[in-house]
């Protein structure tokens, strides 16, 4: 299966994105509204205890699982800056 989609999005440099393509692995790529969220994946290695306070939350298991989304608060204050 190839991750290739026939229509890149073009953003322009000054506004919000609002669409995205939601790739992932078995399924043909999806066409979905709105901004990419932030997604941070932890290393494989190593037995560090992530403290992930109000930052990070669990991604939706049926998109970018296992990765974490940076909160809605924390990503607000860096978008007015």
């Amino acid at each position: 299966m190839t991750y290739e989609v026939n229509g890149p999005i073009l953003n322009y440099p000054f506004d919000e994105p609002s669409r995205y393509w939601f790739i992932r692995e078995g399924y043909k790529p999806e066409l979905k509204q709105g901004r990419r969220p932030a997604i941070v994946y932890l290393p494989r290695e190593g037995d560090m205890d992530w403290n992930l306070g109000k930052v990070l939350k669990p991604s939706h298991t049926d998109e970018f699982a296992p990765g974490y989304e940076i909160s809605s608060e924390i990503w607000a204050k860096f978008r007015i800056l």
